[in-house]
């Protein structure tokens, strides 16, 4: 592994990247705790409405990272704040700090 190569101490992990999924990062974590702390968000929800599998949703996204944070395994939400990843979606601005909110009282209640 690379961290290994170039003598890392700790990675942050953020499931940003296409199949770098809450559990995949959980995966790491169990097997090099002393490695790897990661973020958690609705990665699984926008693959599947990537592959036209579902539609993303503010209840769908936060059941997803609610289920990571219970787990006591992520440091926190992000790269970002989940959100509607369609070209097609124009919030306003009341709409997207509503979402906001949302995941603000749920990383309350796992700080």
């Amino acid at each position: 592994m690379t961290w290994k190569r170039y003598g890392v101490d700790m990675c942050l992990l953020k499931p940003s990247m296409t199949g770098t999924t809450n559990e995949f990062h959980m995966e790491l974590i169990k097997k090099y705790p002393d490695k790897f702390r990661s973020f958690c968000a609705d990665q699984t929800l926008k693959l599947k409405v990537a592959r036209g599998e579902a539609t993303w949703s503010l209840d769908a996204a936060a059941e997803e990272v609610e289920a990571a944070l219970k787990t006591g395994m992520f440091i926190g939400i992000g790269e970002f704040v989940p959100k509607n990843m369609d070209p097609k979606k124009i919030y306003t601005f009341e709409e997207r700090l509503n979402e906001y909110r949302v995941f603000m009282e749920m990383a309350r209640k796992y700080v």
